[in-house]
C-alpha cells in the first residue's frame, strides 16, 4: 500500500489499531461505481461489485479477498482475518471518503454511525 496518499489519522498503540485516510481525489469511475453499490448494495450486478472492490484493493492494500456490507452511510468491508477494514464514507450530497483501518477490534454493524466507529478506535 502506498501510504503516501493517506492520512494517518489514529495510531492507537495500546490497541495496535491504526487509521487511515485517502486524501486524493477520485476519478469519475470510482466515484461512479462506489455511488451505484452505495445506493443498491444487494440490486447492482455481480460485475459491478468486482469493479468496487477491484478499486478498493487498487487503492488499498491489493486484497481483493474482501466482504461487506452497507449500514447508514457506510460501506463496510474487512478482509478474511478481520485484520484490516476498508470503509467507503458517504456524505448527504454523496462526496466520498475511504478510510482503511489495521488491527483487530468488533465492529458491530458499524456502531451507531461511522463517527462513532472512528471515536471507538481513537479510545
Amino acid at each position: 500500500m502506498d501510504y503516501s496518499n493517506y492520512d494517518l489519522i489514529i495510531n492507537n498503540e495500546s490497541r495496535q489499531i491504526k487509521v487511515y485516510k485517502y486524501k486524493k481525489d477520485f476519478n469519475n469511475n470510482v466515484k461512479e461505481v462506489f455511488r451505484d453499490c452505495y445506493k443498491d448494495w444487494a440490486g447492482v450486478s455481480d460485475d459491478t461489485i468486482n469493479q468496487f472492490k477491484t478499486y478498493v484493493a487498487k487503492l488499498t492494500d491489493n486484497n481483493m479477498q474482501i466482504t461487506g456490507c452497507v449500514s447508514e452511510n457506510t460501506i463496510s468491508l474487512y478482509n478474511r482475518d478481520n485484520n484490516r477494514h476498508y470503509y467507503v464514507k458517504f456524505d448527504s450530497e454523496l462526496e466520498i471518503e475511504l478510510w482503511y483501518v489495521e488491527g483487530v477490534y468488533q465492529e458491530y454493524q458499524v456502531v451507531d454511525s461511522f463517527d462513532d466507529l472512528i471515536l471507538m478506535l481513537s479510545l
